[in-house]
């Protein structure tokens, strides 16, 4: 699939209250950066967060994580988000093959979409132990 190269997608993200800079530094306390105790979400490969961003609306009891590799459909993604005020909802700009050092056990729901799937040359076996 084509997509768009988003002029500013690096400004774009940095301004963004909805994106998580260092997802790392929130690992076993995405609850404490939702300020709740609610479930939560997560879609690998979300693209231009279409679908997540929808969930988040019609799910404000559950809180939402939309992780995307590349720089322009994070952006994107913020943009759709626009001026809605989601307070369920996180985007991280990021690989999923580091998927163990941003979460623990706090996930309780995981969607995979249209995600890409990794080349085989660059699966490794560890990554399929998450």
């Amino acid at each position: 699939m084509r997509y768009n190269v988003v002029k500013g997608a690096k400004y774009i993200i940095e301004d963004s209250e909805h994106v998580i800079k260092k997802p790392e530094t929130h690992k076993n306390k995405w609850h404490m950066v939702f300020g709740n105790n609610n479930p939560i979400c997560l879609e690998l490969g979300m693209v231009r967060g279409i679908f997540i961003i929808e969930m988040a609306k019609a799910n404000p009891n559950k809180n939402f994580i939309g992780l995307e590799i590349d720089g322009s459909q994070t952006a994107t993604a913020v943009k759709n988000i626009g001026t809605k005020k989601l307070k369920n909802l996180k985007i991280i700009c990021a690989d999923a093959s580091n998927i163990a050092e941003y979460f623990g056990k706090e996930i309780d729901t995981i969607y995979l979409t249209f995600s890409e799937p990794w080349p085989k040359n660059k699966m490794r076996k560890k990554d399929l132990l998450l």
